[in-house]
């Protein structure tokens, strides 16, 4: 899955002016996404590094955003960004990036899901992403506190 993903997104190395680029995640870019990175967002950098596929984008070399997909079991995957000020910068790129990515993920997974904070959803919707109602989570959900939503995508 690792391969499809990362290819999918070849159309969109790089922008025109060249500033952007998309390339393989590695643990080592959380400490510029992550100025105060704590040892446990260091185990999960490593974790996702190992489990998923997962990309970085990087402005003049530097990191900016990385998102990626851990496979939960069989079929199911969570999906995972995380965005410094300057990405936000990058609107069109950034969206184009992730469901170029999102697409190639959910051609070789049954369900993607993600969580996010109260107020931020409106680009897991715009990426086709659907609300899950608290009632309905499962059960590996449910440990989300109230200020969280999720959000699922199924083929």
């Amino acid at each position: 899955m690792r391969e499809s993903a990362l290819s999918a997104l070849q159309v969109l190395r790089r922008n025109k002016k060249g500033t952007l680029q998309v390339i393989p995640f590695r643990s080592s870019h959380i400490r510029a996404l992550l100025p105060d990175v704590s040892d446990n967002d260091m185990v999960m950098a490593v974790k996702a590094e190992q489990t998923g596929p997962a990309w970085t984008i990087c402005y003049y070399g530097m990191p900016i955003a990385s998102a990626g997909c851990s496979v939960q079991k069989p079929g199911v995957g969570e999906v995972w960004t995380m965005l410094t000020p300057l990405a936000k910068r990058y609107p069109l790129f950034l969206h184009r990036a992730v469901k170029g990515y999102l697409e190639a993920v959910l051609a070789e997974l049954d369900e993607v899901w993600a969580a996010c904070k109260v107020g931020d959803h409106q680009w897991l919707e715009r990426l086709g992403m659907f609300h899950v109602e608290r009632a309905e989570m499962p059960e590996l959900y449910q440990r989300l506190g109230p200020d969280k939503m999720l959000f699922v995508r199924r083929k």
